[in-house]
């Protein structure tokens, strides 16, 4: 009889386990439904028409059919810039091959003035053949910016040179679908895994 008593509650402390795991993976998927959700729809993104790094002028219908993975900084950024696009870089290289062909990386410059073609070539190249640099004018690449809710200025000059200067800016990587909208922003503390688990997800139920 006692043994009996103790294979029951071996079995009632795995079934309860069973079903406490259960709970938490389905609140983990709601988490993330939630998540995603307060970003798709909502108005981040829009038209741009940019130059990219080998000189071709390019808008969001090019890359029409596919998903975009953007993020806005400078080359002159010290840190948080190439921090962001490795991050992405490692994210990309993760990615079954069908999704790759899928999806492509852009870096759009909050600093037209100093990131020229050349420039942009030269820098892209650090981080990833698949990574498109795209420059343009002040007036093209700010409404690109107003368009993806990016901020940026100038910050002062510690050395007085009008050439010398770093650009605070906002910092998030848009996931954005074939039709130009928003799937999801990630933050910097996202990781490369995260990241790419979540793309993953969201490319296949798309």
């Amino acid at each position: 009889m006692k043994y009996i008593l103790y294979i029951l509650a071996i079995a009632l402390a795995v079934f309860t386990y069973t079903v406490f795991q259960s709970q938490q993976s389905l609140q983990s998927v709601q988490t993330d439904a939630n998540q995603h959700s307060a970003f798709a729809g909502s108005d981040i993104g829009g038209p741009f028409k940019l130059v990219t790094h080998t000189g071709i002028t390019v808008d969001e219908n090019d890359f029409s059919k596919q998903f975009k993975l953007i993020y806005f900084g400078f080359t002159y950024c010290p840190s948080i810039c190439p921090t962001e696009l490795q991050k992405m870089a490692e994210a990309y290289d993760a990615l079954p091959t069908k999704i790759q062909k899928d999806l492509q990386m852009l870096f759009i410059t909050v600093d037209p003035e100093r990131d020229t073609v050349p420039v942009m070539k030269e820098y892209v190249a650090l981080f990833h053949p698949n990574l498109i640099g795209l420059t343009g004018s002040v007036e093209q690449v700010s409404e690109a910016m107003d368009n993806f809710r990016v901020y940026a200025a100038k910050a002062p000059s510690e050395t007085g040179k009008s050439d010398d200067y770093l650009v605070d800016h906002s910092s998030f990587l848009y996931l954005m679908s074939p039709k130009n909208k928003i799937l999801d922003v990630f933050k910097v503390d996202t990781s490369s895994e995260e990241m790419r688990e979540k793309i993953e997800r969201i490319y296949h139920s798309y």
